[in-house]
């Protein structure tokens, strides 16, 4: 009877630690996502799109200044950082903003394919 009992929790001990193997990260962390922030404030200084590769290398690309004038060119700039990443075989996984007085911040996470 214990040799059964043990066997039977051995068995159901060993199918569950299984189980999780299949969700282990397989790659390192920063090497199959990037995250692109743009800021789209016009009193930060930093405002523009700034892509983020891992590994503390980060890519910034400045707007102009909101001006009526300069809207296509700053909606330019966020699609030319898209495509790129895309071009790259990047897709978008997840993306998020928040909206406040003094403008709006978009994040995005790609994915590599």
């Amino acid at each position: 009877m214990f040799a059964c009992a043990s066997l039977i929790v051995a068995a159901t001990i060993i199918m569950n630690l299984s189980s999780f193997k299949s969700s282990e990260i397989k790659d390192l962390p920063g090497s199959q996502y990037v995250l692109m922030e743009i800021y789209e404030i016009p009193t930060f200084p930093s405002k523009g799109v700034h892509i983020h590769w891992g590994n503390k290398k980060t890519e910034y690309i400045p707007f102009k200044d909101f001006k009526i004038e300069n809207i296509d060119d700053n909606g330019d700039i966020i699609l030319e950082a898209i495509n790129k990443l895309t071009a790259q075989g990047y897709e978008l996984d997840k993306a998020t903003s928040g909206l406040a007085d003094s403008g709006m911040i978009t994040k995005m996470f790609f994915r590599k394919k």
